[in-house]
Formats: structure tokens, C-alpha cells, sequence
């Protein structure tokens, strides 16, 4: 359990990525009446201690991007880079999709793979402001975690995006992999903005070796 949370259960408050596995068991337990009895009481009694999930320190006065399109920005986006969280220990070839509903919610589906295998989980987004990257991501409804996008270049398609607390960082772009400069123009970018750039964890998307067809003679 990370120091400062109260337990891996509640991580999901502030992630807009991936949850960790003991809140996805909840997630399909949830479809029992049974299981729902006994889950609610549980959470009530866990509240009061939320607020322990929210010790880092605030994004709120670092704005996120305006005159944002939310239709552009739809599509898959790459996990560049991003700061340590449990939820995500060990996952490569981390990726977000994102598709836009005629409600205008967003359907998310995020993908990693751990150990050879792939892991995914779906969510729902919904714009907090118009034409601001200000999100709300959900893959535990009625719950939602702040998706903020602070840096977007669109030339170069890159963004970077973080949550409630600075605790919370990912550099995501449209390729797998992007140049050093552009990779550095991203850090000078989170550094001014008070985040620690040596606790960015590189995230390996490089192709995985495919296996050899038997041969048959």
C-alpha cells in the first residue's frame, strides 16, 4: 500500500487510468443484489477516510488547456511516460481509446499488458467544461476522477495530462514512440509546472517479438 492512502481499493478516486484489480472484482460482484448489500455498508464506512487518497498536493491552479476539441482529441493515444502507481506496476504497451457517444460521453478503453497478457478496462468520460480539457473518468460508476489535460501539441501530437493531485502524471501520444527533443520539450513543460521529473517511469511500447509459424514439411 502506497504511504499516505488508505487503502489500494479506494486508488481509484483520483486515477483516470487504470484501477487496480481488487476495485475490477468489485465491479463485476457488484451485479449481485447479495454482493451490493454488503458492498455499500463497507463503502460507507471507508468514507471517512477518502480524504487520505488526496494527499498530494492540488492541480487546481495549474489550468488545463482551452479552446479544446473534444472530437480531435478522439482516437488512441500511448503512454509515453508516467509517474509509479500500483494500479499500473509493471504494464507495458499502455494505451487510452477514446470514443465519442451520440450523448456526447466518451467510451474510454484502456489497454496494457503485463506478463505477456493484456489487460483492459473500459470507462465513461464526460466533459466538465466546454472547449477546456477538463474531464471526469469513471470505470467504477457513480465514482469519477479528474482527467485534466494541461500541455496538448496538436502538431506533434502530444498531451499531458494529470488529475486532482500532482501525484498523477502521464505523457501520452498519437505514435508509439516520439523523438527525444519533443520528449524533452515535455519535461521542461511538467517541471515548470512544480512536478518532479525523476519520477517518470518511461513505458516500453516497442513491438513484441511474434512468435515463429511451425513449418511444416
Amino acid at each position: 500500500i502506497e504511504k499516505g492512502c488508505c487503502s489500494p481499493f479506494l486508488r481509484f478516486c483520483n486515477s483516470p487510468f487504470f484501477l487496480p484489480e481488487t476495485t475490477q472484482v468489485q465491479i463485476t460482484t457488484l451485479k449481485s443484489n447479495t454482493m451490493t448489500k454488503r458492498f455499500f455498508p463497507v463503502l460507507i464506512t471507508l468514507l471517512p477516510f477518502l480524504s487520505a487518497c488526496f494527499n498530494g498536493e492540488s492541480t487546481k491552479d495549474i489550468p488545463a488547456v482551452t479552446n479544446f476539441d473534444l472530437k480531435k482529441y478522439m482516437g488512441i493515444w500511448y503512454e509515453i511516460a508516467r509517474y509509479p502507481h500500483s494500479f499500473e506496476k509493471d504494464l507495458s504497451h499502455v494505451s487510452a481509446e477514446y470514443v465519442l457517444q451520440k450523448n456526447q460521453t466518451v467510451a474510454v478503453i484502456n489497454r496494457g499488458r503485463k506478463n505477456g497478457r493484456e489487460k483492459v478496462i473500459r470507462g465513461i468520460a464526460k466533459a466538465e467544461k466546454k472547449h477546456c480539457g477538463e474531464l471526469k473518468v469513471s470505470f467504477f460508476r457513480p465514482f469519477y476522477g479528474k482527467y485534466r489535460i494541461i500541455y496538448l501539441n496538436e502538431k506533434d501530437a502530444v498531451a499531458i495530462v494529470t488529475s486532482s493531485s500532482k501525484k498523477y502524471l502521464w505523457v501520452l501520444a498519437r505514435k508509439k514512440e516520439i523523438p527525444e527533443e519533443m520528449f524533452r520539450e515535455a519535461v521542461r513543460f511538467i517541471e515548470s509546472k512544480g512536478f518532479r521529473k525523476d519520477l517518470l517511469i518511461r513505458v516500453d511500447q516497442t513491438d513484441p517479438p511474434q512468435k515463429k509459424e511451425d513449418r511444416h514439411h
